[in-house]
């Protein structure tokens, strides 16, 4: 796990400017620094090393291919690197080290770099200068794991692995509007935007070809992509459409999931697991046991305030395992003392408040291993957020009902009478119930994603601009739902707050639901039946995990990973809320509506979660904002 940049210019650029770009990215790589540049210094690769394959320093990036053709700066892992390694020691390659960068390399002299990419099963994101053909190669893996941004200033490409105060100079950092819309509608900035104008991330499943022609003439780069979740996921319907027996998938799952754990426990560093007490990762744990010679390390978390506290049950968990187990019981101040690092940490505005428990964790684990495997990506593929159980019992119901049948009455609830009639509330809900019941199901669907916020909150923006198209994949609500999630609120989402929050600490994080895309053919190959209900998801899940141990050890309400919210917005943090959106202070920055902005912060003061998010939301920005400089949005 590594941190990244580079630049490539149609005239040479500055050395010191690639070093500058580089040392911001520390924290991803405290072990080494190295830079590459080309002889006229029209291209630059930056490199942060957190070693963990081939310590040594034939492991040290950037690298170099055999023949001299291809320069890569990588972060990631390749979990089936040894049997690339296999194929390509067969055709002629030697090795001198054992790292997987260097059987990338060798990888791309066989079949090139777009040939190469769909072979790869991992978390990765990289730059590679092709020197005989002049062209940078900007990738990322399929589901995106691990993040890389890039910009185009002049005629030059810059890249970065993290959207750092020294790469979003480049462009000159001014603020998105309708990035900042799509934040407070989705708690994030998703993909390719963000928060600034002129700088993206690159998307998920996609490679970017850059050329000396295209920034001569100040061209968009070629930007493919190589893998499509919501295409796979379509492709793979009538293999998800035939009869499967419970058994069947529990079998297909486990062997899928051992052999991704197996594949994940490759390092030359301690590695450990994340355990909540939770099904995915209480799973992940039980097959690391089952393929472990030695005792599995297990770390967990818990709060003071039982409501929020999980630690008990991964306790009991890793008792029944036999892993090594340490908990850490944090503080109201322990977490307190993160909110000052959000905004540096992910270097944009996120609103998810879990990231503060998520360092926490990272950091208790970074103590005693350098490598954790995780649970994340389960809820995605298995159904495990509670909406998609509500969303099967709807659709159920609506079934018994002629299509648009209720359309008159959606009318009504759109009208002027309805909001005459109605209070607010109930015109809401009303208005989603009838949508659902006029046929016009996906759009109800987007009316219940995001915070509905977003272009009613942001100065200058509009109601197009804050919400993202449903990302579809067939005709079941429950699964574009699904697919959705995996689509954008999992790597937009989940997987951003686990790569910044753990690489801010240097732990690195594996999950086999994200990593292993063998793994998630399995997934989205078995039945919508085995994994969710009216009444429950994970259904797959749960059944496996009850071949390692008794249901009693995790069936209970799914819980999450979060903090007491509300009471901390109007308590130890209320006067950091009140400055965060004083008056006078949004009317001068002109970003927010402050009436807006009132009205939240009173539903918060009355004991509304729901508001308690949003007003969350709200100030992450303004702390954010504060730390930038950039206060005037007139």
């Amino acid at each position: 796990m590594c941190g990244l940049c580079g630049y490539f210019g149609v005239t040479p650029l500055p050395q010191l400017g690639l070093q500058t770009l580089t040392r911001a990215l520390l924290h991803r790589g405290p072990d080494d620094e190295g830079a590459w540049y080309a002889a006229d210094r029209s291209v630059g690769l930056g490199h942060r090393r957190l070693a963990i394959m081939d310590l040594t320093p034939t492991g040290k990036q950037p690298m170099t291919s055999p023949s001299g053709r291809y320069v890569m700066a990588y972060n990631g892992e390749v979990y089936n690197f040894t049997d690339l390694r296999q194929q390509l020691a067969a055709r002629g390659f030697a090795f001198k080290g054992t790292s997987d960068t260097e059987v990338l390399l060798a990888a791309f002299e066989a079949w090139g770099v777009t040939g190469t990419l769909p072979q790869l099963i991992g978390m990765f994101a990289a730059g590679v200068w092709d020197v005989q053909e002049e062209r940078l190669y900007l990738f990322r893996d399929r589901l995106g794991v691990k993040p890389l941004y890039y910009q185009l200033k002049g005629q030059a490409v810059y890249f970065s692995s993290e959207l750092t105060t020294p790469f979003a100079a480049v462009s000159g950092r001014q603020i998105s509007r309708r990035a900042l819309a799509q934040y407070f509608q989705y708690q994030n900035v998703p993909a390719p935007l963000t928060i600034y104008e002129g700088v993206f991330k690159l998307p998920p499943g996609s490679v970017m070809v850059v050329t000396r022609e295209s920034l001569r003439r100040s061209e968009p780069a070629s930007l493919k992509k190589y893998w499509d979740a919501a295409r796979r996921i379509e492709e793979l319907a009538p293999i998800r459409s035939r009869r499967c027996a419970a058994a069947e998938g529990v079998a297909l799952l486990q062997a899928g999931l051992h052999r991704a754990v197996q594949r994940m426990m490759i390092a030359d560093v301690p590695l450990g697991a994340f355990l909540s007490g939770g099904i995915d990762s209480s799973l992940v744990v039980a097959h690391m046991v089952k393929a472990s010679t030695r005792k599995v390390r297990t770390f967990t978390i818990g709060f003071q305030e039982q409501e929020f506290d999980e630690s008990a049950y991964a306790g009991e968990i890793a008792r029944h395992l036999g892993t090594e187990h340490t908990r850490l019981m944090a503080t109201e101040q322990d977490a307190l003392q993160v909110l000052p690092l959000l905004p540096r940490m992910f270097g944009e505005p996120f609103a998810d408040p879990s990231a503060i428990p998520t360092f926490l964790l990272s950091r208790l684990t970074r103590a005693h291993v350098t490598v954790a495997l995780s649970g994340d990506g389960g809820d995605e593929l298995f159904g495990g957020y509670r909406y998609y159980s509500q969303l099967a019992r709807l659709q159920r119901w609506l079934g018994w009902w002629p299509e648009g049948c209720f359309y008159g009455a959606g009318r009504f609830c759109d009208s002027r009478m309805a909001a005459w009639l109605l209070p607010a509330s109930a015109r809401e809900q009303a208005q989603t119930l009838w949508r659902l019941l006029a046929g016009r199901r996906e759009q109800a669907l987007l009316q219940n994603v995001g915070s509905a916020l977003g272009s009613s909150m942001v100065l200058g923006a509009s109601p197009q601009e804050a919400r993202l198209p449903l990302t579809r994949c067939g005709r079941d609500v429950v699964e574009n739902k699904m697919c959705d999630d995996t689509h954008n609120y999992l790597p937009n989402a989940v997987l951003t707050k686990v790569d910044r929050a753990s690489m801010a600490t240097s732990l690195e994080v594996r999950a086999p639901f994200t990593d292993d895309v063998e793994l998630f053919n399995i997934a989205w190959s078995l039945p919508l039946s085995l994994k969710v209900n009216t009444e429950k998801g994970k259904l797959l899940l749960r059944a496996c995990l009850r071949e390692f141990m008794p249901a009693v050890l995790f069936e209970r309400p799914k819980m999450g990973f979060n903090i007491p919210l509300q009471r901390w917005l109007t308590g130890p943090l209320r006067d950091w809320v009140q400055a965060c959106i004083a008056e006078e202070r949004l009317r001068c920055e002109g970003y927010l509506h402050p009436v807006a902005v009132q009205a939240i912060w009173q539903g918060c003061l009355s004991g509304s979660q729901w508001h308690a998010f949003k007003l969350w939301a709200i100030c992450q920005f303004q702390e954010w904002l504060a730390g930038t400089g950039l206060r005037d949005g007139n």
